[in-house]
């Protein structure tokens, strides 16, 4: 199979998406909203349950300390 050629059209595309940078999702300049307490928990929750690690090859990962409670 041939690999496309890249058209003039697609290279300014390219190059305007490195000034631009990827799109909003959401609208930037509306005010951020307070964190609610379920969310509150949530997080306690999650950063009280995962341990962060780092393997010798850079990747990190998420290591559950209570598996037996999933």
């Amino acid at each position: 199979m041939k690999p496309q050629e890249r058209t003039a059209g697609r290279a300014f595309t390219d190059t305007l998406a490195h000034v631009l940078g990827p799109p909003q999702v959401g609208d930037y300049a509306a005010p951020i909203r307070p964190v609610n307490a379920e969310e509150r928990a949530r997080e306690k929750e999650l950063r009280s349950r995962f341990r962060r690690v780092v393997a010798p090859d850079g990747t990190v990962h998420l290591v559950d300390t209570r598996p037996d409670e999933g």
